[in-house]
This record gives structure tokens, C-alpha cells and sequence, in this order.
């Protein structure tokens, strides 16, 4: 069994609105949504792939940027992991689709997460 985390990408937008419809999740994604976030640097959108079927995906978004306070500490972004949403049968990929969203993040600066599921 060949399995992936990968940064997800335009093309893979039908799968995840089946791994949506198939979690029976209230929240509607559009193809227009999808693809507004692809190219944001502010949002991190990965999939979890085994034997090249997406079976989960997760997004994660990164708010604000580091600045120096008048205090002169640093402000560092706040991560936030905004969904995780994993096909039933593949439960082992949600830890590490959640790992590959902290690694972004902290890529991005951050060092505050929060969690909001």
C-alpha cells in the first residue's frame, strides 16, 4: 500500500467534494471556493493519498504576520487547522494529515495552533 500526504492541488477538487458528500458534512464547498484557496499563501490544503486514490484532506490557515511589538517581543502568526475530513476505512491518515498542516505552519512562522473541532 503506497501512501502520500501531498499539497493538493486544482485537480483534485471532485474528489474532495466526494470525501465531503460521503462524510454527509453540512458544509458545501464550491469549485470556485476550492480554487480561491489553492494559490493563497495564507491557507495550506493537503490530501491524504494511498495507492493514488485521495481517501482525506485537511486545510489550515495561517493569520497575521511576525512583527516586532513596541515591547520588542515578536508576534508570531496563529495557525489555525480548520478541517480534517478523512474517508471512513482510513482513520491512520487524520494524525498525519493533522502533522503535515503543523509542519506548514510552522514554515509559515507560526507557533500558536489552535484547533477548532
Amino acid at each position: 500500500m503506497d501512501e502520500t500526504i501531498r499539497e493538493a492541488s486544482l485537480g483534485d477538487f471532485p474528489d474532495i467534494e466526494g470525501l465531503l458528500k460521503e462524510q454527509h458534512l453540512p458544509e458545501k464547498w464550491t469549485k470556485e471556493h476550492w480554487e480561491s484557496l489553492i494559490d493563497r499563501e495564507d491557507y495550506g490544503l493537503f490530501v491524504a493519498e494511498i495507492d493514488n486514490e485521495i481517501v482525506g484532506f485537511a486545510a489550515a490557515k495561517v493569520t497575521g504576520f511576525p512583527e516586532t511589538l513596541s515591547t520588542g517581543m515578536l508576534k508570531k502568526p496563529l495557525a489555525s487547522i480548520t478541517h480534517v475530513v478523512v474517508q471512513k476505512g482510513h482513520k491512520d491518515v487524520h494524525p498525519e494529515l493533522i502533522q503535515r498542516c503543523l509542519l506548514w505552519a510552522r514554515k509559515m512562522g507560526a507557533d500558536d495552533f489552535r484547533f477548532p473541532f
